[in-house]
């Protein structure tokens, strides 16, 4: 005869086993945020919690304490005590080196379970000795986004800040001379909704100064 209370189902949405599965891989977060991890993906799988519990070495309520948790909570649950107030979104991150002929190296599997992709670049014609910098990109934005990329760099004194694109003096001359928004962007290596929101924000800086980054030129509306 099953004594005690009746374990609630526990059903993972896909995007929740991959962020878990990630997680239980880990071995640079904390311990204890792993096995939680664990107890989640081995509870879906129908293991029971003394089985659970034996395998991590564990006490049975132990395990009923975060497997409840993640069913009230979701993945918010299996981190330490919550606070009151709106429950913490999780971010996983997947990071993906180049090779030397500048594609992907690592497994992608797990990517299209992702709503956002970036990708970071050197800015346009920074060389060695430069500093610190990097172009921000958003390679895939799932439900219809529109993020606008972005580059920074360090600065010793204020630290990190947002920088405009090296290319930004060439686009408003282009743009002046009469050249299409697609044209701007092939002639210089660039999308051409970059292209567009530079423009775009020139104009709303004033005539004046979009003039100036023109070298005098002026710049049809």
């Amino acid at each position: 005869m099953i004594t005690g209370r009746p374990k609630p189902d526990l059903t993972l949405a896909p995007d929740e086993q991959t962020q878990l599965r990630s997680l239980a891989a880990s071995r640079t977060l904390p311990h204890a945020l792993v096995a939680r991890a664990k107890v989640v993906l081995w509870s879906a799988q129908g293991q029971s919690n003394t089985q659970i519990a034996g395998r991590l070495h564990w006490r049975n309520a132990t395990v009923g304490k975060w497997r409840q948790r993640f069913v009230e909570h979701r993945l918010a649950g299996l981190y330490d005590e919550l606070r009151p107030g709106r429950p913490r979104s999780i971010c996983v991150l997947l990071v993906h080196h180049e090779g030397k002929n500048g594609t992907q190296r690592g497994r992608t599997d797990g990517d299209d379970n992702l709503d956002v992709s970036i990708q970071l670049e050197k800015p346009y014609r920074w060389q060695p000795g430069d500093g610190l910098a990097f172009k921000w990109r958003y390679s895939k934005v799932r439900h219809g986004g529109n993020l606008p990329d972005f580059e920074a760099a360090y600065d010793t004194v204020g630290g990190w800040k947002l920088v405009e694109d090296g290319r930004l003096p060439e686009i408003i001359k282009l743009h002046a001379s009469g050249k299409s928004t697609r044209a701007i962007a092939m002639a210089l290596d660039i999308s051409q909704t970059a292209v567009s929101r530079m423009i775009r924000k020139a104009n709303q800086a004033g005539l004046a100064a979009l003039n100036a980054k023109a070298g005098g030129e002026s710049v049809s509306q």
